[in-house]
């Protein structure tokens, strides 16, 4: 974790890792509706598309033993690996190690509360969900980094507002919503849905007043029965003429299996000033 906080500063290092449970591309040849998509030479209702999309199956747990995560930044770089475990609706466990595999963080999220341990320093910091609001200056919570991190999203989950409209093209759709409640913080919002397999492949939250975006975008899915997962995922995050992205290739993933989530805080750890 020194080495992280060297390259990156202990504010960003410790906003990475709430990213890591946490663009504007305006799609071609769209023509705009609230009925009907066509696909394949159907036409759809939209409701039955919302309906193949929240349809997905979830996994009730899901663990990735092998992660590779990588942080680029206008001036630095740092890559990491780890493991990740969730359970659905309860908690999240990130572990990350540098060289040698030697684990210098790690972090449990649950439903209140978010607890990060700096091995290296041997400190932690625990505290709400208040600490996204004032790291990133937004409303993070749980249901949203459980859904970001294995692609959950229900149509539901999107916090569509009624004036939200619709466009399309060949190989997807895209839903584009100027009063959006997903992440507070970013009023703007555009979710593209691929008509390949009915999921959520690109999220493009926008921050006009303080001009900056957050894009994630998902690739490679793994299927497990009716189950799939994604392998890839990319969070770009633009603010003024700033990039950082975050990339995530998840490895020896198991689905649907009991896992053990252990987390405590050594005695001699200190807290965080």
């Amino acid at each position: 974790m020194e080495y992280v906080y060297l390259v990156m500063g202990r504010k960003k290092a410790i906003t990475l890792f709430i990213l890591i449970i946490g663009g504007l591309v305006v799609m071609n040849s769209c023509k705009i509706f609230k009925k009907t998509i066509t696909d394949k030479g159907e036409d759809i209702p939209l409701e039955e598309v919302f309906l193949k999309v929240s349809g997905n199956e979830l996994p009730d747990t899901f663990s990735a033993s092998r992660v590779s995560i990588s942080y680029v930044g206008d001036e630095n770089q740092v890559d990491l690996r780890g493991n990740i475990l969730i359970k659905r609706d309860s908690s999240i466990l990130v572990s990350l190690s540098a060289l040698f595999g030697i684990e210098v963080v790690r972090a449990l999220f649950d439903e209140e509360t978010i607890q990060v341990l700096d091995r290296m320093n041997r400190q932690y910091q625990k505290s709400s969900y208040n600490l996204g609001q004032q790291l990133l200056s937004v409303d993070l919570h749980f249901s949203f980094l459980q859904n970001l991190l294995i692609n959950g999203f229900k149509i539901d989950d999107l916090g569509l507002s009624e004036t939200f409209s619709v466009g399309v093209n060949e190989e997807s759709i895209m839903l584009i919503d100027s009063s959006n409640e997903l992440l507070k913080g970013f009023k703007e919002a555009r979710f593209t849905i691929s008509t390949n397999n009915y999921r959520i492949s690109k999220i493009e939250l926008i921050d006009q007043l303080r001009k900056r975006y957050l894009i994630v975008e998902y690739s490679s899915y793994i299927a497990f029965g009716d189950i799939t997962v994604p392998v890839e995922m990319k969070m770009t995050l633009r603010e003024n003429d700033k990039n950082e992205i975050l990339e995530f290739r998840y490895g020896r993933i198991i689905v649907n299996e009991p896992v053990t989530i252990y987390f405590s805080i050594p005695d001699r750890y200190t807290k965080y000033e």
